[in-house]
């Protein structure tokens, strides 16, 4: 049984959200996403756990900048005989992390604060 910290975030799928969570871990003190995992910590696994690993990698690498791949690694990891995906991050050296689509600006840039993500506003990017 999981339970989301301010460094494990839980997720039953792969969804947009994900990219947010992933730039807020690293834009504070890094973290891990289960994926397969429901909200309450139960583990339900993933259809295809191998092409959703694909679809991380790529949404890492087309939509956050600058590059964040050498801050993460994702991985496929059984657990009560069912697949999850297991994401690690780390706090990224060349802060701060955005949405390629928003820039450096609150709409996409995102830190992490308690269990729950946010916008950073325009002094804590300064800040970074």
């Amino acid at each position: 049984m999981f339970k989301e910290t301010p460094t494990l975030e839980l997720k039953r799928e792969v969804t947009e959200g994900l990219k947010k969570e992933i730039i807020a871990f690293a834009n504070t003190d890094g973290g891990k996403v289960l994926i397969g995992v429901d909200d309450d910590g139960t583990v339900i696994g993933l259809q295809d756990a191998h092409r959703e690993l694909e679809r991380i990698s790529s949404m890492l690498r087309d939509s956050i900048r600058p590059d964040i791949l050498v801050h993460t690694s994702a991985h496929i990891v059984t657990i009560e005989g069912k697949e999850i995906i297991e994401v690690e991050v780390t706090r990224g050296a060349r802060r701060p992390y955005h949405l390629a689509s928003k820039g450096m600006k609150p709409s996409g840039v995102f830190i992490r604060h308690g269990t729950s993500v946010s916008a950073a506003s325009d002094e804590a990017i300064r800040q970074m």
